[in-house]
């Protein structure tokens, strides 16, 4: 059976007081610790609050496409599957999941994807019953 493997490569900075405060009673709180990493904002100092700085998709028998026409209405659905093995042996399946993981590498590292993440860390403030910010 194919199978796929994704590596991601994260760096992550936590507020050294805060960890340093961090009550036993929240050590399997989940929100909690990610409060304890800084906004993009405030840790414009240090580079990093939480960012992914690679992204590769790795698949044991690489990528191959497929087709089979079961019931075709159409004429030209009965080519499909020559079109696409025509494209899978000349690379054009394996160069679209490069580029598909070029976009993705940059989409996570933008501010879109920072902005979300930031989202998610004011929000765990909130459900974190130690924090300043939680209610």
């Amino acid at each position: 059976m194919p199978s796929m493997d994704v590596a991601a490569a994260m760096y992550v900075t936590v507020q050294e007081e805060r960890f340093m405060n961090f009550p036993l009673k929240d050590i399997l709180n989940f929100s909690c610790w990610l409060s304890t990493i800084p906004l993009s904002e405030k840790a414009a100092f240090i580079d990093v609050g939480l960012a992914m700085h690679h992204l590769d998709v790795l698949f044991d028998e690489g990528i191959h496409a497929k087709t089979a026409c079961v019931s075709c209405s159409n004429s030209w659905l009965e080519d499909l599957d020559s079109i696409i093995d025509f494209l899978d042996e000349n690379q054009f399946i394996s160069g679209l999941k490069t580029r598909a993981l070029s976009i993705a590498s940059v989409l996570l590292k933008g501010d879109w994807v920072q902005g979300m993440v930031d989202r998610q860390i004011v929000a765990a403030s909130q459900r974190c019953p130690h924090d300043s910010a939680f209610g």
